[in-house]
């Protein structure tokens, strides 16, 4: 899996309250993004609390990574978040993700795409059942997972090659092109490289 991370602030602020993180192995990749509510200095210390406690639990069920993070965000303004897993051996992906956030995948090789399902809700204001979806993914898909700093209307039919093929590129094309200058925005993206058994 080959990743790019892209994240912009509001007015440029030295503060972000989107963030995004991945962490790869041998058998997975997962990738997270993040949303405080809210933008500025509040809501980057929320994102990032959040986002540490995801590090800091990588091997926990998903289920368990959202109402752990509900429960150490009780005190905040909260969140809202989307976590994407994918092992390596199968090309399965799992994704969850609550709150005002996007996530969509993009077949290369049948030029469609998907939205993932996202559940109502805040991080922080009482943890829900978590629902899982999953799909298989194949060499050349893309995934994008991204806040609501970035519109749902994402086209990747209009990036050449070049930027399509590198991952960092294509997060931050889609930041530039996608992303709203009304909020902070963060974007994720995962491609696959290879084939899956």
């Amino acid at each position: 899996m080959q990743v790019g991370i892209a994240r912009r602030s509001l007015l440029n602020d030295q503060y972000c309250g989107d963030q995004s993180a991945y962490w790869q192995n041998e058998d997975r990749t997962i990738g997270c993004v993040i949303d405080g509510t809210g933008h500025g200095q509040k809501a980057e210390i929320v994102a990032k609390k959040a986002l540490q406690y995801v590090a800091d639990h990588l091997d926990d069920p998903l289920p368990e990574i959202f109402n752990g993070c509900d429960r150490v965000l009780r005190d905040s303004r909260g969140a809202v978040m989307d976590i994407a897993v994918v092992e390596h051996h199968t090309g399965l992906l799992t994704f969850a993700g609550i709150g005002d956030v996007g996530a969509k995948i993009f077949r290369s090789h049948r030029m469609t795409s998907l939205h993932l399902p996202v559940q109502d809700g805040t991080l922080g204001r009482g943890a829900r059942t978590v629902r899982l979806h999953s799909e298989p993914l194949d060499r050349g898909d893309v995934v994008v997972i991204h806040s609501d700093g970035v519109t749902k209307r994402i086209d990747l039919e209009r990036y050449e090659s070049g930027v399509f093929s590198d991952a960092q590129k294509l997060a931050e094309s889609i930041l530039a092109d996608f992303g709203r200058n009304t909020d902070d925005s963060a974007v994720l993206v995962m491609k696959c490289e290879a084939d899956f058994l």
